[in-house]
């Protein structure tokens, strides 16, 4: 692909060329059958540049896969957790979210959790870290509420851990009903904390009970 198909939004070359290659090989470690990976960079001297990146970024993965090499056995997905916990949440109901954010802090120090409002690095694809996120914390805490029922992104966030909490038998989600909504009849049944209709307490409640989950 060329290198402007990404799409220039003030990023410099070598900025998207490692968000390309993360992106890439990200898809590549999910299964995706990528053979090769042409990128075309003009004029000279910003080939040149962006060269540079990528020979530093292929250092890093080879170092990367290197001190993942361990005897005996593979490492188990629960040793490569990332986040013990994931907030999937609309942003219109980023106060119920900043409280269970804070909250589960207080709690538990030393908990790591995916907030996407401090855990989005700048210069990668938000989309693919998000993914990678979502794959690599151990609960997912989705916030119910209309707006979030209505927003397509949560709903995959949600699709994407009840499917690996089928895949897994691992109890991955951790539905946070806050505001009455139309729920999907396939879900009605999931278990969940209710807190509706946006009561504090019993929000604060469901952040206790969370917290003694993530341990």
């Amino acid at each position: 692909m060329p290198l402007i198909g990404t799409g220039d939004q003030g990023w410099s070359p070598p900025q998207m060329m490692e968000s390309i290659l993360n992106a890439a090989v990200s898809w590549i470690n999910r299964g995706l059958q990528l053979r090769i990976l042409k990128i075309v960079v003009r004029p000279e001297e910003v080939a040149n540049s962006a060269l540079k990146t990528f020979r530093e970024i292929q250092k890093q993965y080879y170092e990367q896969s290197r001190d993942r090499i361990v005897s005996p056995g593979i490492l188990s997905n629960a040793s490569r957790r990332e986040f013990d916990l994931f907030m999937s949440y609309c942003h219109t109901d980023s106060d119920a979210a900043q409280t269970i954010f804070s909250e589960i802090r207080q709690i538990c120090p030393t908990a790591r959790i995916f907030f996407d409002r401090e855990s989005l690095p700048p210069g990668r694809s938000w989309l693919m870290h998000i993914a990678e996120s979502l794959d690599n914390s151990k609960r997912v805490a989705a916030v119910y509420t209309p707006d979030y029922w209505n927003s397509a992104y949560c709903k995959d966030e949600f699709a994407a851990a009840l499917a690996r909490q089928n895949d897994t038998g691992e109890a991955v989600l951790f539905p946070i009903y806050f505001h009455s909504a139309q729920i999907p009849y396939l879900f009605r049944n999931l278990e969940y904390v209710d807190c509706r209709e946006r009561d504090g307490h019993k929000l604060i409640g469901a952040c206790r009970n969370l917290a003694q989950r993530l341990g």
